[in-house]
């Protein structure tokens, strides 16, 4: 069901804008989506996803870069 109400077309709304300032409260965008007659309110936050997006990004490359210059530092030893 997550992947149907989230893969349906339609506009957000933004309720609060992004902010110039690190101080500012957190952007919102809302949209009303319509599932076998529910409704669902999904909301987006572009700068949460945008760092969500940067942490998961550096979890991939922490490991692969170790790979490049010290590979056995990934293994332990099992005694």
């Amino acid at each position: 069901m997550k992947k149907e109400v989230l893969s349906r077309a339609g506009r957000y709304r933004e309720v609060h804008p992004e902010g110039s300032s690190a101080k500012d409260t957190s952007p919102l965008k809302v949209k009303e989506v319509l599932v076998d007659g529910r409704r669902y309110i999904v909301c987006l936050n572009e700068k949460q996803a945008r760092k969500d997006a940067a942490n998961r990004q550096a979890i991939i490359d922490s490991p692969q870069e170790k790979l490049k210059t010290n590979p056995k530092a990934l293994v332990k030893d099992q005694l």
